[in-house]
């Protein structure tokens, strides 16, 4: 017998990076995916960035309840918003 066809996972509207501190960092990937990133996947703990007055992807820092992101993974978030702009 065959074994059923697994369910398949819908996209994530993101990508996903990982700092040294291992914190991660979500990138939307289109206008669409930014929106549904900031309103619907990120939480009011995340730290959010986006390059001032150019199109691209929302960055969002996950964070913690009683944590802030550490310089290092700042400098990495704030890369990946110019990268993708």
């Amino acid at each position: 017998p065959k074994a059923p066809p697994e369910k398949k996972q819908p996209a994530k509207p993101y990508q996903v990076f990982t700092t040294q501190a291992g914190i991660q960092i979500w990138v939307g990937k289109s206008a669409r995916d930014n929106d549904k990133l900031t309103f619907h996947y990120a939480n009011g703990l995340d730290w959010w960035m986006h390059a001032n007055n150019h199109p691209g992807s929302h960055v969002v820092i996950r964070c913690a309840k009683g944590s802030e992101p550490d310089d290092e993974s700042l400098k990495d978030a704030a890369e990946l918003a110019l990268r993708y702009s």
